[in-house]
């Protein structure tokens, strides 16, 4: 083998181990951001349960177990493993199991007060967008769902912000505008 044939081989090699690593960085770093995620869905949670003396609650208890089991199997959580649970209980016939307890999740939270209710349907909610946007971006052939989600919640959040803009504008125009003095000047034209 010749040397350029040899520093090729080295190149490519070395390049490889190299990404590998990365790859190796970027997964764990995505773990602990979720983690991070779910820890701060969690303490949001508590605070607020504690707050409204709602710790007892089963809606509280139900959701704060589910977040608990997620932060700790989060290392665990992709695409790949979602679609073998879910068929693995499809086959074993768990999946009543899995909808008895979600539906009891579901039936604690409705169970709330209506100001309690929509808090914690709202970090429920958070919660499976967290777990579900962290599957998306950790799977390379889902990127680009991943890519156009990003963009559409961004124009989505553009336009409200748009059309905050120009409520204001507009509240702030009729202030400036002395409304009934034109209002008056069109009735005596008429």
């Amino acid at each position: 083998m010749d040397d350029d044939t040899l520093i090729a081989a080295l190149s490519c090699g070395t390049s490889l181990a190299l990404l590998l690593i990365l790859i190796n960085l970027m997964h764990d770093a995505a773990i602990d951001d979720l983690r991070d995620r779910l820890f701060a869905i969690r303490d949001r949670m508590f605070l607020y349960a504690y707050d409204h003396d709602l710790l007892d609650r089963p809606a509280h208890r139900e959701l704060r177990s589910l977040m608990n089991g997620a932060i700790r199997f989060a290392h665990q959580a992709s695409v790949v493993r979602v679609l073998s649970f879910a068929l693995a209980s499809r086959i074993a016939g768990r999946t009543e199991t899995q909808n008895r307890r979600h539906a009891k999740l579901i039936a604690a939270i409705h169970s709330l007060p209506s100001a309690h209710r929509d808090y914690f349907s709202a970090a429920h909610e958070e919660f499976i967008e967290v777990m579900a946007l962290h599957i998306i971006r950790n799977f390379t052939p889902l990127w680009p769902v991943y890519i156009v989600t990003k963009v559409a919640y961004k124009a989505l959040d553009l336009a409200d912000r748009l059309d905050g803009l120009r409520n204001s504008l507009r509240a702030k125009l009729i202030a400036l505008l002395p409304i009934e003095a034109i209002e008056d000047e069109a009735a005596r034209a008429i």
